[in-house]
């Protein structure tokens, strides 16, 4: 897990990496930046970064790799980004782009907390986090992707999944969209996202 705080300066650079002189070598090198090294990056309050600083990710995330002075790096197979945003009527925020949205599955809108949600959130800054479980390990992990893998689309249901009721999407994506929390955009890749899924 990798956590990063989008501010109004960041740059591409700041995300993915950049070239460095090695000072043996004299030669550039890539230094590759937080998502190479993490199968969870959480791009913190994401919409604050101008929207070429928001692109940095899109390599990463359509095709599972970063470029950076002609070397290639591929990520981890379990790469995934949670991005949080904050509401664009505040002051400071940038608007995602249409390729950024496309880019995530869903958006879970959680509103403001409740007083007594506020309190509980108080009390676990103050007591700490309780510890996690592992409830799962990787090679499970690995096996319930491969039989996901196998699932078969046929391809009538896939030509005619529009976004209104997409197949791959299942009862469970449906029932979500149902919700006020959730929203999904429009987009190819995000549709392709969801038969993947």
């Amino acid at each position: 897990y990798k956590r990063q705080q989008f501010v109004a300066d960041l740059l591409p650079a700041d995300v993915v990496g950049t070239e460095v002189q090695n000072q043996k070598t004299k030669e550039l090198e890539p230094k590759f930046g937080a998502p190479a090294e993490t199968d969870l990056y959480h791009a913190d309050e994401f919409n604050r970064a101008p929207p070429k600083a928001q692109g940095g990710l899109l390599e990463a995330m359509a095709e599972g790799q970063i470029s950076i002075g002609g070397v290639t790096r591929k990520l981890s197979d379990w790469f995934m980004v949670i991005a949080t945003q904050n509401p664009e009527s505040h002051e400071g925020t940038y608007s995602l782009t249409e390729a950024n949205r496309d880019r995530y599955m869903f958006k879970v809108n959680l509103g403001r907390p409740s007083r007594e949600e506020q309190a509980r959130i108080m009390d676990l800054q103050l007591e700490g986090m309780p510890k996690l479980k592992q409830v799962v390990d990787l090679d499970t992990l690995r096996e319930a992707r491969a039989q996901v893998q196998r699932v078969r689309v046929e391809k009538p249901l896939s030509r005619n999944a529009g976004w209104d009721a997409p197949a791959a999407e299942a009862q469970f994506v449906h029932d979500l969209r149902k919700q006020p929390l959730v929203s999904n955009d429009e987009g190819l890749h995000k549709l392709l996202l969801w038969l993947d899924a």
